[in-house]
């Protein structure tokens, strides 16, 4: 029979590994729309993407999210230029700007019928792409979940999880 000191390292060590996503401290990111790469059979595909993948964010509770941030709108309003791409050293600036510590973006593309989506979370004050992953759905139906997958990988759950 073990010990008593031992039995509560264990449920102490136990514990830590148990630790749910809310009780990590929360990084505050923005969202902001996908880049579309070819035309795709979901309309607004850029901007549907980025307000599922905040609202599966938002769930999880890893990050501290604002307010999906409008990017045209705030390319616009800083003369940061209305190309429809968003480069690394852009999406930095527009964090800074909003006070967030990391941007999440990313881009879709539709090939045949099935839909990649690459999504990553990019540093505020350095421009340095902290994360990056990719799912594919087999057809735009499947996509929902995938964006599930995304998030979670976004937020370092595996899919086991």
């Amino acid at each position: 029979m073990p010990s008593k000191s031992l039995a509560l390292l264990l449920i102490g060590l136990f514990g830590g590994f148990c630790m749910s996503q809310t009780d990590l401290p929360k990084t505050r990111i923005g969202v902001v729309e996908f880049k579309a790469e070819n035309q795709i059979e979901l309309d607004n595909a850029g901007n549907i993407i980025a307000q599922w993948l905040a609202s599966e964010l938002v769930r999880i509770g890893r990050y501290e999210i604002t307010e999906r941030l409008d990017l045209q709108t705030i390319l616009a309003e800083q003369d940061l230029g209305l190309t429809g791409a968003l480069d690394d050293a852009t999406a930095a600036r527009i964090g800074r700007l909003h006070g967030v510590q990391g941007i999440v973006t990313g881009s879709v593309m539709q090939i045949g019928s099935s839909i990649s989506v690459t999504g990553k979370i990019i540093h505020a004050e350095t421009g340095q792409v902290l994360k990056s992953r990719s799912v594919r759905a087999a057809s735009i139906d499947a996509l929902a979940l995938e964006i599930e997958v995304l998030a979670n990988a976004l937020s370092d759950i595996n899919r086991a999880e």
